[in-house]
């Protein structure tokens, strides 16, 4: 008998589903498409990824946003796997920022605006790196 509504809950919830929604020739989907000046607060951050001997071994993106104008805020792993001294501070940044000229899926047309001279991070965010709770 505890079957049954189990059974009618499953059929319920299948019914409730419509038809896949048909293919989209935007870029964006259920959002609204906006000017590629509009938010000037987001950037884009490269972090050169180099060996021991300072070779370039390729690169990472993340997103920031400006919060005054000379402080950029990003999540921690946005700065590597590198540990920091005991404020936070990063011995060695090697942070690119870009303007996000260009919003498509193509490669991006972007324009550098500066390097990082100092990045910090939360110091409980290097106990657990990856994604958690202190990724800022």
């Amino acid at each position: 008998m505890k079957k049954l509504p189990a059974l009618l809950v499953c059929l319920g919830l299948l019914s409730a589903c419509g038809a896949s929604p048909q293919n989209s020739s935007s870029k964006i989907t259920n959002g609204v498409l906006i000017e590629e000046t509009e938010y000037p607060a987001v950037v884009n951050l490269l972090r050169r990824i180099l060996d021991k001997n300072g070779k370039f071994l390729g690169a990472a993106t993340c997103t920031a946003s400006w919060i005054d104008d000379v402080t950029l805020i990003t999540a921690a792993h946005c700065l590597g796997d590198e540990d920091s001294d005991s404020t936070g501070k990063m011995v060695n940044p090697n942070l690119v920022v870009f303007e996000i000229t260009d919003h498509t899926t193509d490669p991006k047309l972007t324009r550098s605006v500066t390097e990082a001279i100092e990045a910090y991070r939360n110091k409980a965010w290097e106990n657990k790196k990856g994604f958690n709770k202190y990724d800022l």
